[in-house]
């Protein structure tokens, strides 16, 4: 396991550059348990799943190195392993963390 990412999803979205293309990029949004603003972003998706999914629900997703399954299409899977909402298979995978937004006095 690369490392778990646990944050409530707050949006999902799906971009396909080709539309010849079998692949789509996927950006998950969401906030951790200490108010941070996560941001994955995973290029060139393969076996989305993806449910309908409230977005007060917090989610677990495990992030997988599988680059030494040596397949061509993927080196990262993600699964969200207590509800199911999300799983796919990317061959890149960045997380962007921000500060949480604090009010001016």
């Amino acid at each position: 396991m690369l490392y778990p990412i646990n944050l409530t999803l707050t949006l999902v979205t799906l971009k396909r550059h080709d539309p010849r293309s079998s692949y789509v990029d996927i950006f998950l949004e969401g906030l951790d348990a200490h108010g941070q603003h996560i941001r994955l972003e995973c290029q060139q998706a393969t076996e989305v799943v993806i449910s309908d999914f409230n977005s007060a629900v917090r989610s677990s997703l495990n992030v997988q190195d599988i680059s030494a399954w040596q397949l061509e299409e993927a080196k990262y899977s993600v699964t969200d392993i207590e509800h199911g909402l999300v799983a796919f298979k990317c061959l890149s995978l960045r997380v962007i963390e921000s500060q949480p937004v604090t009010s001016q006095p």
